[in-house]
């Protein structure tokens, strides 16, 4: 009879208390707690990784663009009817897909069909060498004007702080308000240069680049 217990508590192991249970429930919980937010920051630097590349194909269009119309790179048009971003002169002649337009870490996250202005912003407001303006609206950097391309700063992380959407355009004071850089990659901004490269830029670097008022993720405002 006592070989048979033995057999039986060998074949069915002690099965859980209530309060094992709930102690073991309690430690998965704190695990995860402690895991989570280390998950989230690895996803969010994925986007970071992910925006920055984005941006990159970006400039490598620009550029392909301006080889093919004698070096003008376009930035803005607008006469009073047509609106036509620097985003529509790649994404409709064939130069870009347009989800390469949009950083893939805030609102709209991912391209959508017919809203070409959410993109990347330009900083078509900063005057510098080889930035043109001519009086029917048009903005755009003629290559062979410009100077110190590794700190011409083209295309920046932005957002529309009135509809919460990233924009085709950033202003160094936020154009009244509203058409901002964003330090949203862990309180940097990617931002792409007129020399090719790409940086996550701190809002010291924004501030050098010509910036005097940008926005964090929360969309509190920074002035310097």
């Amino acid at each position: 009879m006592l070989k048979l217990k033995n057999m039986a508590r060998n074949i069915f192991p002690k099965t859980f208390t209530l309060i094992e249970l709930l102690i073991t429930i309690a430690i998965i919980a704190i695990l995860a707690s402690m895991l989570l937010p280390a998950l989230k920051k690895i996803k969010e630097k994925g986007k970071e990784i992910a925006c920055m590349s984005n941006q990159k194909q970006c400039g490598i269009a620009l550029l392909s663009y301006s080889q093919d119309y004698n070096s003008i790179m376009p930035l803005y048009f607008y006469d009073g009817t047509i609106f036509r971003p620097w985003s529509v002169y790649l994404g409709d002649n064939g130069y870009l897909d347009y989800k390469m337009m949009v950083c893939p870490s805030y609102a709209p996250f991912k391209y959508v069909e017919g809203y070409k202005s959410s993109t990347y912003g330009s900083l078509i407001y900063f005057i510098r060498d080889g930035m043109v303006e001519i009086p029917n609206g048009t903005i755009y950097i003629s290559l062979p004007k410009a100077r110190n391309t590794s700190s011409f700063g083209v295309l920046a992380d932005s957002i529309n702080t009135i509809n919460k959407q990233q924009v085709y355009s950033v202003s160094p004071t936020t154009n009244g308000g509203y058409l901002c850089a964003q330090t949203r990659h862990a309180n940097q901004a990617n931002v792409w240069f007129l020399d090719g490269h790409a940086k996550a830029s701190k809002a010291s670097d924004l501030k050098d680049i010509g910036f005097t008022k940008i926005v964090d993720r929360n969309l509190q405002f920074r002035t310097f």
